[in-house]
């Protein structure tokens, strides 16, 4: 479904954001497949520009670049996580364009975009989240994944709130980076009570809680400078619990184990069945027999779905005989192909095991 900008589909169709002299965010933007989305701004100061995009990876992959007003790429970042930012280390006050696109066509429902420009000389400009100076305030919604949010400021004797709520339980990291020469930055966490669950105060660039089986609800980052110092470029990540995927199991399961191996009944020496199911730390084990004079170019082969294997998916692939000796194998790693292969001509008749399992 478009989002609200469209058609911004050019560099000549790009969205106008307009002047963006402090960090801006854009939330809720969607993109189709094969299609691009291009975005317009202009900076009014001489500095450090970072523009990055936030999503969820499994929804589809995005990519990023980063345009001068004759559209020639000043920056790209085209990773495999659920983010992707472009830091440009001094750009001049000007016109530039961002340019969102999918890999491979891939399309995304839901995606933010992140300016933040250089400050202006002199006076310390706040950050779009203003005013969030009290509990309640600086609403990031509800947040799965990784979240950053970059080019905050932290004002002299001030302190920033940040509201995010949480839909899953599991491990809850909150964190801070910035450069401590800029200001000394301490954080602490609280739950939707008003309760302090995690605080961190170092005198590092770096500052962490992690909660451990966090209950879902609503959570309040408060940010403050030690000895009411502030900081002009800051970033807040808030990595939130997933949901658990339960994965169902194959019409051969229980077949964890060379004794439960599920029999392959062979039609004319073939066998095949795409509707195979690997769990993960669950090894798939299926029984066969070898006939006599097995054809030239005969082979075992497990192949990934191609939209797993791109995930980066390791699959192993081992050959053992009836007496459950090892006999031989083949890994595709980290998605780079989308099958393991074993030949079979080679071997002599009688009953053969074989096993899949993820590395």
């Amino acid at each position: 479904m478009p989002d609200l900008y469209e058609p911004n589909d050019s560099l000549g169709g790009a969205t106008n954001l307009g002047l963006v002299s402090t960090a801006l965010s854009k939330p809720n933007l969607s993109i189709d497949s094969y299609n691009e989305d291009w975005f317009k701004f202009q900076t009014t100061g001489n500095g450090a520009t970072t523009v990055g995009i936030n999503f969820q990876h499994a929804q589809g992959d995005l990519d990023l670049r980063v345009r001068d007003i004759s559209g020639s790429i000043l920056g790209s970042s085209n990773g495999v996580g659920n983010n992707e930012t472009v830091n440009l280390s001094y750009l001049t006050a000007g016109i530039y364009y961002a340019q969102v696109y999918g890999w491979n066509g891939a399309s995304n429902s839901n995606y933010s975009l992140t300016i933040s420009p250089p400050l202006g000389t002199g006076t310390v400009i706040d950050d779009i989240y203003e005013d969030n100076d009290f509990i309640g305030t600086g609403d990031l919604g509800s947040l799965q994944g990784q979240n950053p949010y970059y080019g905050l400021v932290l004002q002299s004797n001030d302190q920033d709130w940040f509201q995010f709520q949480t839909t899953n339980t599991g491990t809850l990291n909150v964190r801070l980076d910035f450069l401590n020469s800029l200001g000394d930055l301490d954080f602490e966490l609280y739950n939707s009570a008003g309760e302090r669950v995690g605080a961190s105060a170092t005198s590092g660039d770096v500052e962490q809680i992690s909660i451990p089986n966090a209950a879902p609800g609503i959570y309040h980052a408060k940010v403050i400078g030690y000895g009411g110092v502030g900081n002009s470029n800051y970033s807040l990540t808030v990595d939130a619990p997933t949901a658990t995927v339960t994965t169902v199991d194959d019409r051969y399961e229980q077949n964890d184990s060379l004794g439960g191996a599920a029999p392959l009944q062979l039609q004319n020496g073939q066998f095949s069945d795409n509707s195979l199911v690997l769990a993960a730390n669950d090894p798939d084990w299926f029984q066969f027999t070898v006939p006599q004079n097995p054809t030239p170019g005969s082979n075992i082969s497990a192949n990934l779905v191609n939209s797993i294997g791109a995930m980066g998916l390791d699959l192993g692939l081992d050959l053992y005989d009836q007496n459950g000796n090892w006999v031989n194998n083949s890994y595709n790693f980290n998605g780079n192909s989308n099958g393991a292969t074993i030949p079979l001509d080679y071997l002599t008749a009688g009953g053969t095991g074989i096993m899949f399992t993820d590395v």
